[in-house]
């Protein structure tokens, strides 16, 4: 994967850096998100078990593909302004995931959602659904927020599934925003006839 800040003409390139391990690692159909002080955020999938981390809440590659989330500081000189990085993923060994959507809030948090075929990825007590509900190794959408300021662990504040069973059960969330309030706002596909809709919804089937 790579990293690259322009000016704001495009005439310049300010800022630009590889990102990876040994096998394939890819940014391309993933996103990116700054901050209000210009760090950058930057998410993708990766095969590496040697990926670089730091500060990580899983330093471990454990499924056949993982998600990545980096933090980078282009005004570090010198260092490459990596801040923080982590793998995300479950580790059934068959697991496949993919990140999708990046955002952060004010706070620092930073938000990733995207799809897994994993049934073991991670979850938090009190999450709105803890489970993976699709089968035939077909995909849920998955939602993590991490604070990547809480030393030694990674920060993993919150981690969900979402997703239904039927109709194969493809799931992928692929936008994602926040509001100043803390909500968390999901875009992205899915194949499953019951996925969640809620009461007085636009559309419910």
């Amino acid at each position: 994967a790579f990293v690259a800040q322009l000016s704001a003409d495009g005439s310049s390139l300010q800022y630009s850096t590889y990102y990876g391990g040994s096998l394939s690692d890819d940014a391309s159909i993933s996103g990116i998100a700054l901050d209000d002080a210009g760090v950058v955020y930057v998410i993708g999938g990766t095969s590496s078990v040697d990926l670089p981390t730091l500060g990580a809440y899983d330093d471990t590659l454990t499924g056949a593909r993982d998600v990545f989330v980096a933090k980078f500081d282009p005004g570090i000189a010198g260092a490459g302004g990596l801040l923080y990085a982590s793998y995300i993923g479950g580790t059934d060994g068959s697991g496949y995931d993919q990140a999708r959507g990046i955002a952060v809030d004010t706070g620092g948090h930073i938000y990733v959602a995207g799809s897994t075929s994993a049934s073991d990825s991670p979850t938090t007590a009190g999450a709105y659904q803890t489970a993976w509900d699709s089968y035939n190794m077909t995909s849920d959408g998955f939602l993590v927020e991490l604070d990547p300021d809480v030393a030694g662990s990674g920060g993993l504040l919150d981690a969900c599934y979402f997703g239904g069973t039927v109709g194969r059960g493809f799931v992928q969330g692929r936008g994602l925003a926040v509001d100043m309030n803390g909500h968390i706002y999901v875009a992205g596909s899915t194949s499953a006839s019951d996925s969640p809709s809620t009461a007085g919804a636009y559309q419910t089937a």
